[in-house]
């Protein structure tokens, strides 16, 4: 510099060492986060516990739970879980939902051109658990309705034995009131398979 010879110093390169923590905690938690959602058909409190990204720091898996009542077409509705990534090698999420009360109106059940059966009115009970594990989905869903009022519209009349069998059907649908569902699920989510048990036969 100005003609003179510079030597720069002889510097150890630096690093970052963390030191063992008898009680660790990650660089971002929250222990408890109380929430509330205004939606149009009402409002949804709920809490969240553990939220954080490092849970394999913390210890501890990421709780939900909201819940509301005398919702607009829905007496009530909970929906809570855990997202667990303690271990990140074995991830886990779980999640239930129930809704009391829905109110279901106008829904076509089925399309067909002989028997198209609709829904006019009436109140729904849903339950739905779902776990995701080892990217394995597993799921149950339960259904109830009741204070039904079906229509069976009249399609295309059918000659003979198939006529006879639409009318039965018909006439027995129209004074059902109540059905009920049940879906099991298994596979991936890209990928599964679905069983489903109804009571509809025993009510026919």
């Amino acid at each position: 510099v100005k003609g003179k010879e510079v030597v720069k110093p002889l510097r150890a390169k630096g690093r970052d060492v963390r030191f063992r923590e008898d009680r660790p905690l990650p660089d971002f938690l929250a222990r408890l986060a109380k929430v509330s959602v205004s939606l149009p058909q009402g409002t949804f409190a709920g809490r969240i516990e553990n939220l954080s990204s490092e849970q394999d720091i913390l210890g501890q898996p990421l709780k939900f739970a909201f819940s509301g009542e005398n919702l607009k077409g829905l007496r009530s509705a909970a929906l809570e879980g855990v997202f667990d990534r303690v271990d990140p090698a074995a991830r886990k999420d779980v999640a239930s939902l129930k809704l009391r009360g829905y109110a279901v109106r106008d829904l076509k059940l089925v399309e067909s051109a002989s028997l198209p059966v609709s829904l006019i009115e009436g109140l729904a009970d849903l339950d739905v658990s779902a776990t995701l594990e080892k990217g394995g989905l597993t799921a149950r869903i339960t259904a109830g309705l009741r204070s039904a009022r079906l229509a069976v519209e009249r399609g295309e009349e059918r000659p003979g034995l198939a006529g006879r069998v639409d009318a039965a059907i018909r006439s027995a649908l129209t004074g059902v009131t109540a059905l009920s569902l049940t879906a099991e699920i298994s596979g991936t989510p890209e990928d599964f398979d679905v069983k489903v048990r109804s009571d509809i036969d025993d009510v026919l």
